[in-house]
């Protein structure tokens, strides 16, 4: 309970432009590895980081990512050669109470069969599977924003085709280890997304009608 207490006190006096950041991190599996370049990437097209003068918006954001592992709310697991943090974890304490606030606040939701499925409201915006035999009729697609797939399952596969048709709001698609080969054209019909990833799947090819996309970071 005393850790608790400390660990949401330094969640409260967290900066407004920090919490959704922070939040964020509870996305990514327990124990996972997570890279400084993507993580950004994914702030940015989440619209987390505001501008700040001439400075660019990657630039702010590895500010962001600075603040949070001062205040020990990420831990850096490896640096550069110029010492430049290239990969962090959120310890599992932490972990634990970014995925309580998360439910809380209705930021997202994660699924994961190997220990508790975290589910948060009946239509979630976010949402992350890390382990999950069946999605399909507990998520609306059309409402959602974000999608990100930790899971590699021939289950969750072929489910995926239903996000290009129906999912046309998405900001942020992350497909990485799915055993996919294709798109669908239907991609440039997702006029609102700006990061795809397709990261250690089987496409060889894009559909031409991926030029749609002009908002693509």
């Amino acid at each position: 309970n005393h850790v608790e207490k400390v660990l949401n006190l330094s969640y409260k006096y967290l900066p407004d432009y920090l919490k959704n950041c922070f939040l964020y991190c509870a996305m990514f599996p327990e124990d996972d590895l997570i890279h400084r370049k993507i993580l950004i990437r994914l702030w940015i097209a989440e619209g987390f980081i505001e501008q700040k003068g001439a400075c660019s918006l990657e630039d702010i954001a590895e500010g962001y990512l600075g603040e949070l592992v001062q205040r020990s709310m990420l831990q850096v697991v490896e640096r550069n050669s110029f010492g430049r943090i290239q990969c962090l974890q959120m310890h599992d304490l932490v972990r634990e109470l970014a995925i309580f606030l998360s439910k809380n606040e209705s930021f997202c939701t994660i699924y994961d069969d190997t220990k508790q499925v975290v589910h948060v409201g009946s239509h979630p915006r976010r949402v992350s599977v890390l382990c999950c035999s069946d999605i399909g009729s507990n998520m609306d697609p059309s409402r959602l924003r974000t999608f990100i797939a930790f899971n590699t399952s021939t289950a969750l596969s072929s489910w995926y085709s239903f996000i290009f048709s129906e999912s046309k709001y998405l900001a942020v698609l992350g497909l990485s280890g799915l055993p996919i080969e294709t798109v669908p054209n239907s991609v440039g019909e997702l006029f609102n997304l700006r990061f795809l990833s397709l990261n250690e799947t089987d496409v060889r090819e894009l559909p031409r009608s991926i030029t749609k996309l002009h908002n693509l970071q």
